[in-house]
């Protein structure tokens, strides 16, 4: 199974495979696709964020940082 089962939380990727980031040459076209894609995160999940109350947020025992 996929994730993570003992915890509540959640990851988002997004991953372009189609570009090799050592490749200077195609650097223009890779930094379009990031800028577009950043600005679509922002606008899917900045409010959502906004309403985040980080005060809610408790550790779990053990845990002594940020989870990641």
């Amino acid at each position: 199974m996929d994730g993570i089962t003992w915890k509540k939380g959640s990851r988002i990727a997004l991953y372009n495979e189609e570009y090799n980031p050592k490749d200077e040459k195609s650097w223009l076209i890779q930094h379009k696709w990031f800028i577009q894609t950043l600005e679509s995160f922002d606008r899917t999940f900045r409010n959502r964020v906004k309403a985040l109350n980080s005060g809610d947020w408790k550790f779990e025992d053990g845990d002594t940082t940020w989870p990641l």
